[in-house]
């Protein structure tokens, strides 16, 4: 039986976010009763809510949003569930911890991370964040898109320095999408994943809606 589970976050005012970015503002500038139509202004930074990272993010020269193939967005997935670190003493996500996996990511699969982030969405200053020999591991498999329920792939790095994880991830080409949520929901470890971002010219991120669809043929 299908069941498409919904991975994304709410948009909305003060919705909480990554403490360097501004702040969600939704703004109502028509209504009804006033203008006969209701139109809204929408405030959200790139990388606000659950979103797309594009590889021009954190490389120079990496392709824009508006570049990345669609086919990158939708495919088969895989999700490794790391949710036990979040309460442990070392929160980096080790190649120890994907150890079970490792025989069973395919090329060219998406993998969605399940840190335990997204049961604790109001505790973004606290998540576990992957080590670079992971990064490289998945690179080395050539997955297509690496999707986390963490606020970042980092954490930590000091300002002004260059973020790792982000360098290989998207230095490979491979887009990132961070701030999942309901992944407790899936049942399977492998569905159908799909998301994709608003087309913004020369963009290096976009917020975008996130479905898992489980009960379905393979692409």
């Amino acid at each position: 039986m299908k069941r498409i589970i919904d991975l994304s976050y709410t948009i909305e005012s003060n919705m909480p976010n990554y403490s360097i970015l501004p702040v969600v503002k939704i703004e109502k500038i028509r209504t009804i009763e006033e203008n006969g139509d209701n139109v809204t202004t929408i405030f959200v930074p790139s990388h606000g809510g659950t979103h797309i990272d594009a590889p021009i993010h954190q490389v120079d020269g990496g392709l824009t949003i508006d570049k990345l193939s669609v086919e990158r967005f939708i495919g088969d997935a895989i999700m490794l569930d790391v949710s036990y670190k979040y309460n442990s003493e070392d929160i980096v996500i080790t190649l120890a911890d994907i150890e079970k996996y490792k025989d069973k990511v395919k090329d060219g699969d998406i993998v969605v991370l399940n840190t335990g982030c997204h049961e604790h969405q109001d505790e973004f200053k606290k998540f576990g964040y992957i080590d670079s020999e992971v990064a490289s591991w998945f690179v080395k498999k050539n997955i297509k898109l690496l999707a986390v329920d963490t606020p970042s792939v980092d954490l930590n790095v000091p300002s002004g320095e260059k973020m790792p994880v982000h360098q290989i991830i998207l230095g490979a080409g491979i887009p990132i999408i961070e701030g999942l949520t309901n992944l407790g929901n899936i049942n399977n470890e492998r569905f159908l994943f799909v998301g994709f971002p608003l087309k913004i010219k020369d963009g290096d991120g976009s917020p975008c809606r996130v479905v898992a669809i489980e009960g379905v043929e393979k692409l």
